[in-house]
């Protein structure tokens, strides 16, 4: 059977993530009225703490995971097999390396040495239950890091949206087992172990699926390359200063807060933050597919199809933030009062700027994304590293004045003045692309949208329309309009616009006579042209 079309593969992708995001959204409603209805709000947030603390551990993985993924990807598109089995058998046995070891080293250091609760400042739970929950959650975050190259290996072979589906169960368990948990009254340690068990099952699971597909999918340790492991040294480097300066970003600010103002601080800014991440959330469903036909077209002689993609990518990520971060602007407070059933109050300051922060950060990374696809982003990545370290340091400056507003404050001006050149530059040569391009029809217009967002509502207001849901709803709508005209209108070119435009209808007409999935679409110009392969051949004899 072929393979169906790039836009047919990135729906697919996205129809998978985007119930991987409706997953998360409902098992948050789900489970935090749960966690408040069993644990007091402070016992809550120095959960939370501790899972912040915890979440630092994914990052011994150090992005050999996702170096090995672009990789694969490339030796894949090049129909290079020899290659993709190194790389697979490679990064499967770095990755049991990391856990193996890193689970010998974290549970003997949490169970008799670390003192997690006295640096954490944490006045709910005991030192010993301090200790065990940490260590059950450190085993579940080290064994999710083999149990993810496992599955990945569906991304590398064009079929995100498997992989997707795979990840959604996996989550779903996980959602479900806790659940359980705490409906018969768990506490923080014996939930720390039932996540844990989980995460295992979900490993010994995937091992078993991936060799009764009977296609060689299933890497091997005998399989793994020295030469190889060095190739992938320097992307893999990259890619955990990423990964270091996105925990440095999430889980440093948690760690602050719960130092300096406690547990209730440390609530309501996870809460707020939670619902200013529908946004980066929503964005990602589309980023997460892109990024391996990214990676399949960077490696093809002609560059049209990764100029187009790019540009689409842009300008669908920029209007689909813009437009959220307006209706969130005016509803987020209204959301965290329902989520959290009156328990948390909101703070319009923090929640503003939250949303600002998100936006800026996700539209410098899709002006990164060609980079990131191909691992190629040494620049971006020291980048990212120094403004982290950067907000947090202002961020300790300013947490007694602002209190936790000063989390999301202190991150907007080194994202300016560090990120901003970086990811232009990267976006010029990755993409290959012009500066004038990058700078003046996707930077300035994107810049000039968010100001728009932010002083829109503030007009609509002082006009004084009753009742005020729907001078709400008329800010949230118009910035929506203008995203989307714009992101059509400006980001992409008049070619882009057809050949988008011929692409969807020719799917349409597909879907409308009942086989969108199951031919394979008709060939796109030379410019989107996909390559036409079988969607799993038999790459090596199983076993």
């Amino acid at each position: 059977m072929k393979r169906a079309g790039v836009i047919a593969r990135l729906l697919h992708g996205t129809g998978a993530g985007a119930v991987a995001y409706g997953l998360g959204i409902v098992s948050n409603l789900l489970l935090l009225p749960l966690y408040l209805r069993l644990w007091s709000v402070a016992a809550y947030g120095e959960w939370m703490a501790l899972y912040s603390v915890v979440n630092y551990l994914a990052n011994l993985d150090f992005g050999v995971t996702t170096a090995a993924i672009n990789a694969a990807t490339m030796a894949y598109a090049a129909k290079d097999w020899d290659t993709f089995k190194r790389v697979q058998g490679t990064a499967w046995t770095t990755s049991l390396l990391i856990a193996g070891l890193g689970g010998v080293l974290v549970i003997t250091s949490s169970l008799f040495y670390f003192r997690v609760n006295r640096w954490l400042g944490l006045t709910v739970l005991s030192q010993r239950d301090a200790r065990l929950v940490f260590c059950g959650l450190a085993v579940s975050l080290l064994a999710n890091i083999p149990g993810r190259q496992l599955i990945a290996v569906y991304i590398a072979i064009g079929e995100f949206a498997k992989y997707q589906w795979i990840y959604n169960a996996f989550a779903l368990l996980t959602c479900i087992d806790t659940a359980i948990a705490l409906s018969m009254g768990a506490g923080p340690v014996a939930l720390s172990v039932v996540i844990a068990c989980s995460t295992l099952f979900t490993i010994v699971f995937s091992a078993w699926f991936l060799d009764r597909q009977g296609i060689g999918l299933l890497p091997h340790i005998r399989d793994s390359d020295w030469r190889t492991a060095r190739n992938l040294a320097a992307p893999t480097s990259q890619f955990g200063l990423s990964m270091i300066a996105s925990a440095l970003t999430l889980q440093g600010p948690v760690v602050i807060l719960s130092h300096a103002l406690g547990g209730p601080a440390v609530a309501l800014f996870t809460t707020t933050r939670t619902v200013s991440n529908v946004v980066r959330g929503t964005v990602v469903l589309l980023r997460a597919p892109l990024r391996p036909e990214l990676g399949a077209a960077s490696a093809r002689p002609s560059k049209d199809s990764l100029r187009r993609l790019f540009r689409i990518a842009v300008g669908i990520d920029a209007a689909i933030s813009i437009s959220l971060s307006a209706v969130l602007w005016s509803g987020g407070a209204w959301l965290i009062q329902f989520w959290s059933h009156g328990r948390i109050h909101t703070d319009p300051m923090l929640l503003h700027l939250l949303l600002i922060v998100v936006a800026l950060e996700g539209f410098l990374q899709v002006l990164a994304i060609s980079g990131t696809s191909t691992n190629r982003l040494q620049a971006v990545s020291l980048g990212q590293l120094a403004t982290a370290i950067i907000s947090l340091i202002l961020a300790i400056a300013l947490l007694g004045r602002m209190g936790p507003s000063a989390i999301p404050f202190a991150t907007i001006v080194p994202l300016i003045a560090i990120m901003t050149p970086l990811v232009v530059r990267n976006a010029r040569s990755e993409a290959h692309l012009t500066l004038r391009y990058v700078v003046g029809r996707l930077l300035l217009p994107f810049l000039l949208l968010a100001a728009f967002t932010i002083a829109f509502p503030a007009w609509i207001t002082s006009l004084g329309i009753t009742p005020t849901w729907l001078g709400a709803v008329i800010s949230a709508v118009g910035t929506c309009i203008l995203a989307f005209f714009t992101a059509g209108s400006v980001f992409l070119t008049s070619d882009d616009r057809n050949e988008v435009r011929k692409r969807l209808l020719h799917l349409f007409r597909k879907t409308h006579h009942g086989v969108f999935a199951r031919e394979t679409p008709a060939p796109f110009s030379p410019a989107f042209e996909d390559e036409q392969s079988t969607a799993t051949p038999a790459l090596w004899p199983k076993g």
